[in-house]
């Protein structure tokens, strides 16, 4: 699935999966190099689900690292929390 993913002060657009215990993204960026990263679920930590302006903002902390998941589109949001709910 595609969506907006800011991490630290960085916005993204990325395409998200989640697999494996891990959350991927992929976030091409024209003739510079992608921007490819793999969060294992585990290690996620201070997950918060905000609701709104009709969508949901997903996020938490990974290694130190603030990461926001914006949800664009129908069910993004649910994709990401049924996967993060244990964490939470």
């Amino acid at each position: 699935m595609q969506t907006y993913i800011k991490i630290g002060e960085q916005y993204l657009y990325a395409y998200i999966q989640i697999r494996e215990g891990k959350l991927w993204f992929r976030s091409d960026r024209g003739f510079k190099k992608s921007i490819v990263q793999q969060l294992t679920l585990t290690k996620i930590s201070d997950v918060f689900i905000l609701e709104a302006l009709g969508g949901k903002q997903i996020g938490f902390t990974y290694e130190g690292q603030r990461y926001t998941i914006y949800e664009v589109g129908n069910g993004l949001g649910d994709y990401v929390t049924s996967s993060l709910e244990n964490i939470a």
